[in-house]
């Protein structure tokens, strides 16, 4: 395929990364989660992922992130706010922004699949 096409798709790979990071972070803010409910989102994503990749392969690691955004940012806010509320609101909406993230990379990873794959098939036929 040539390093033009690996290129391109790293570097689509890497914001479609970028984009599911940070999309729980704006949930957070959407509601004025605080600066820790943030990292919470962020790093809770993160352990949810790795202690729910092996419980319910393939999928656990996915649903691990959702359940693990949530309790980040719910924990982290509860300690900030002290409003079990405010605090569940800030875990609702960080993960319904982190599975809004989770959305967009697929179709950019669709996308990558789609590309690579017409590619391929137009070299072929051209020669």
């Amino acid at each position: 395929m040539g390093w033009g096409v690996f290129w391109v798709v790293l570097i689509a790979a890497i914001i479609a990364e970028a984009i599911e990071f940070f999309a729980g972070v704006k949930g957070a803010q959407r509601v004025q989660g605080s600066k820790r409910s943030a990292w919470g989102a962020i790093l809770g994503g993160f352990v949810g992922a790795i202690l729910f990749a092996p419980l319910v392969f393939p999928i656990g690691s996915i649903l691990g992130s959702f359940v693990g955004t949530f309790t980040g940012a719910a924990s982290m806010e509860l300690t900030v706010a002290g409003k079990a509320n405010k605090a569940m609101k800030v875990g609702t909406w960080a993960t319904i922004g982190k599975m809004v993230g989770f959305c967009v990379k697929v179709s950019i990873s669709i996308g990558i699949c789609v590309g690579v794959i017409g590619w391929g098939i137009l070299r072929m036929m051209v020669g």
